[in-house]
């Protein structure tokens, strides 16, 4: 939690949830702003909100970036890419 002035705030990236044991946990990898585990406001570079659940955001595959598994987290393809499935040159799923 960050003292503003009168009153506590969570930092960026995480949320207030006075059940949870740690007051402010983090929001979901692909958001950058939250108000609960199951609620983005604002997504990471590279995802956008979901088009069956917009209170998520997804990574951006149609814009050059994929899922890395591994850290779930937005990662941009390999520049000989317009979409891909890793970042690797082989990876392309379409060509730049």
């Amino acid at each position: 939690m960050i003292k503003e002035l009168t009153s506590c705030k969570c930092a960026a990236g995480s949320y207030y949830d006075k059940d949870s044991t740690s007051l402010c946990p983090s929001c979901p990898v692909t958001c950058a702003t939250c108000t609960a585990d199951n609620k983005c406001d604002t997504c990471v570079d590279g995802a956008i909100k979901s088009a069956t659940d917009t209170n998520m955001c997804v990574c951006n595959t149609a814009s050059g970036w994929f899922a890395e598994q591994v850290n779930a987290i937005c990662t941009k393809c390999n520049a000989n890419c317009k979409t891909c499935d890793g970042d690797e040159p082989t990876n392309c799923l379409s060509c730049a």
